[in-house]
């Protein structure tokens, strides 16, 4: 029989193994778990850029269909930017292309391309509306897939902030964008877009207010976010609109690519946590 010595020895030998390959089991999912969601990254960092260039779009097509002709070649170069970030996105990312909500994406989007400028105002702001939805749902997804809300625990509930209201308000912002630039191309506001515009209004000073009481350092993003509001209260709300049609969408565009640029810092921030 072996000796109570050449027992203990090998029990704790048997231990020290288990501790050892344990820790080298933690250190591999840990390893995964960073790719996993620096992977995670990475799609945000594309459906963001896919995400801006479909708004873009959809304000400029409205522009274009009221009949500001002026905006073809603009209109041309953002289709070309949809076009790039699917194929990116697509090379990039082999699970997307699988998710019903991106096959709904790419689909509805040959929709919009195949019925312009045939379609009118209203239901090419709809179609391109609904897609940009369908977007902000991957969106939501990826964070999930990727377990990114929870990535920080004491900053959790700016992570969601960002996910969420951050680029809802950016969508709100899109909208009005939209259809501002058909009033101040028509040089009126009919009673309807009026009521329209100004619930969109409400609705962004409420989001913006939320966003600057809880997100760090947003401080640089209200002022641009009030010259918009303040513009299309001045210049669009009234009986005679008084803007240029791309003079109002640069300004627009100015405080919601200011959004985009809070969203894209706070990726880089969580990347440098989770490789922390």
């Amino acid at each position: 029989m072996p000796s109570l010595f050449v027992v203990v020895v090998s029990l704790l030998f048997a231990a020290l193994v288990m501790v050892v390959a344990a820790y080298f089991w933690l250190r591999h999912q840990q390893r995964q778990l960073r790719e996993h969601r620096r992977a995670g990254i990475s799609a945000l960092r594309g459906l963001q850029i896919l995400l801006a260039s479909l708004q873009q779009h959809r304000g400029l097509a409205n522009g274009y269909i009221h009949g500001e002709v002026a905006l073809h070649r603009s209109l041309l170069e953002v289709r070309d930017k949809v076009h790039s970030q699917i194929t990116r996105i697509e090379a990039a990312s082999d699970w997307v292309v699988d998710k019903a909500y991106w096959q709904s994406i790419t689909e509805s989007w040959a929709r919009i391309l195949a019925s312009f400028p045939q379609s009118d105002p209203d239901n090419s702001f709809r179609t391109h509306s609904a897609l940009i939805r369908n977007v902000l749902v991957l969106i939501g997804h990826t964070t999930e897939r990727h377990k990114l809300p929870g990535v920080a625990a004491k900053n959790a509930m700016s992570y969601s902030f960002i996910w969420e209201k951050l680029l809802t308000t950016a969508e709100l912002m899109g909208q009005a964008r939209g259809l501002g630039i058909g009033i101040a191309v028509d040089g009126e506001c009919p009673a309807s877009a009026r009521k329209q515009l100004a619930k969109l209004v409400a609705e962004i000073e409420r989001e913006s207010e939320q966003l600057a009481g809880s997100l760090p350092n947003f401080e640089p993003v209200t002022p641009l976010v009030e010259e918009y509001l303040k513009t299309i209260d001045d210049k669009l709300l009234g009986s005679a609109p008084s803007i240029e049609p791309m003079e109002y969408f640069s300004v627009a565009s100015v405080a919601i690519d200011a959004l985009y640029q809070y969203y894209n810092e706070a990726l880089r921030e969580l990347q440098v946590q989770i490789y922390r």
